[in-house]
């Protein structure tokens, strides 16, 4: 069966917009708990080039739970450690929410667009830096 260039053109608009639905999603909830999933890493020191890789790379844990109304973050580094931490700036808008925190002589913050989801976390110490790219959901 041959399709004619009306509905070649009307299957074509209907996969686009398949496609296109999770973009129209509902915003991320940042009102209760969620959790963001770590995807890339990339590790910085000085006088050398920066090293990208998966999250185990550089023993990030692959989810990070966040809950803004309690400003805590917790997570399990593939080695098996359960780390926490506390923030203390929480910058909220309707297009992004922005992070913030100290731990153990790092510097951390993390940015998530409430409509793509998309998410950069970077942690910062006087030898090291480091980037991680994920994206969130609803926990």
């Amino acid at each position: 069966m041959r399709l004619t260039s009306a509905a070649a053109i009307c299957a074509a608009h209907m996969i686009l917009a398949a496609a296109a639905a999770p973009a129209l999603a509902a915003p991320l909830d940042t009102d209760k708990p969620f959790i963001c999933a770590t995807l890339t890493t990339v590790e910085c020191v000085p006088g050398e080039d920066c090293l990208s890789g998966p999250p185990s790379s550089i023993n990030a844990p692959r989810f990070i739970h966040l809950d803004v109304a309690k400003k805590e973050a917790s997570a399990e580094r593939p080695s098996g450690e359960v780390v926490s931490s506390t923030f203390d700036v929480v910058e909220a808008g309707d297009a992004q929410v922005v992070l913030q925190g100290l731990q153990n002589g790092r510097a951390w913050s993390l940015v998530v667009d409430r409509h793509s989801k998309a998410m950069t976390f970077t942690a910062a110490m006087n030898d090291a830096a480091f980037v991680v790219f994920g994206a969130c959901t609803d926990g």
